[in-house]
């Protein structure tokens, strides 16, 4: 289970904290390159991918993903949010060609939204939207 990003009461942070079911114990992963709180995150191929979120003044468009073998986090775009608009576009990655790529835009535009893949379809529930027109 991972604990990725938040917020401390104080801050936005971009701590890591890992917990292992088999040890009942948390440890500490490298932080994420920018402190996000009410972040999406994904688990792929073993990579974890943070993406979104706020910073504590704006709304983060970027995305980060951390690969375990080097330990290191690294920024990879995306959208979602561009700072005064929410969009309804929709950004597929794929992490086979490292590349990104656009599909269907959403009925509504949003921000701050959860993400789920379920059965090969992704479900966006939630968050701040604008009717498209």
């Amino acid at each position: 289970m991972l604990y990725v990003g938040g917020f401390n009461g104080s801050l936005r942070v971009g701590t890591v904290d890992v917990y292992d079911p088999a040890t009942d114990q948390w440890s500490t992963s490298n932080s994420m390159e920018t402190r996000r709180s009410t972040l999406g995150v994904a688990v792929l191929n073993g990579c974890i991918y943070a993406v979104g979120g706020f910073d504590g003044k704006t709304g983060l468009s970027s995305a980060e993903m951390f690969v375990p073998k080097n330990e290191v986090w690294r920024f990879i775009l995306t959208r979602g949010f561009n700072g005064s608009l929410r969009v309804g576009t929709v950004d597929v990655y794929d992490p086979a060609t490292d590349q990104w790529s656009t599909s269907n835009s959403m009925e509504a535009r949003r921000s701050t939204l959860g993400v789920a893949v379920l059965n090969g379809c992704i479900y966006a529930v939630g968050g701040y939207y604008t009717r498209q027109s």
